[in-house]
């Protein structure tokens, strides 16, 4: 009991926290982007940024973001060879696990950074992939284009809960900056296990 009691103090410390910028950097070989965008955001549930719903929203703009800095950015992997039948996506994981097993990829660097405050968040995340044309995506996504494909329809999610995304020039680094709305929305500490 004295243990569990010392762990939900060490959670709640976060309550107190008036600003926080963390950093990590993973070989993608040993990121789980799970695992990672829960860690992340857990931050800003127990810091008090967001309740429980917006944990949410958060941690799966968060876990599409890494999904592809590690699949599409360190192990280019593209896009369409997903596809919407069961054989492309068997050799879509297959390319990726031999990918992930090989050094000239799955050592390349996933560089993190969290910084938050009371106001907003900006989460960065940069890869060593040869990056995209994000210029392109822009153009479409301004002119109204509907993707029906079966692929890149994360960086969709992702705006419809991120206020605002920059990209790098080159295009293997992307920050989504998102503010506080409202600070009455918020509520009680809760911590996510």
């Amino acid at each position: 009991l004295r243990y569990r009691i010392k762990s939900e103090k060490k959670a709640r410390i976060l309550e107190y926290a008036d600003a926080l910028n963390v950093s990590y950097t993973f070989p993608t070989n040993k990121a789980d982007p799970g695992v990672i965008a829960f860690h992340l955001a857990n931050y800003l549930l127990n810091s008090g940024f967001c309740n429980k719903e917006q944990f949410n929203q958060y941690h799966v703009a968060f876990l599409e973001t890494l999904i592809n800095a590690i699949e599409h950015g360190n192990l280019e992997l593209p896009s369409a060879m997903k596809g919407n039948d069961f054989d492309k996506l068997m050799m879509f994981e297959e390319l990726r696990e031999n990918r992930l097993a090989d050094a000239k990829f799955g050592e390349r660097l996933l560089k993190i950074n969290l910084v938050y405050n009371e106001r907003c968040f900006s989460l960065t995340i940069a890869d060593e992939g040869p990056g995209f044309d994000w210029k392109s995506y822009i153009r479409n996504s301004e002119n109204g284009e509907i993707n029906t494909k079966p692929y890149g329809r994360g960086f969709m999610l992702i705006h419809h809960i991120i206020d605002e995304i920059y990209f790098n020039e080159q295009g293997n680094a992307i920050t989504l900056v998102k503010s506080r709305k409202n600070q009455q929305n918020l509520t009680s500490m809760a911590l996510v296990s």
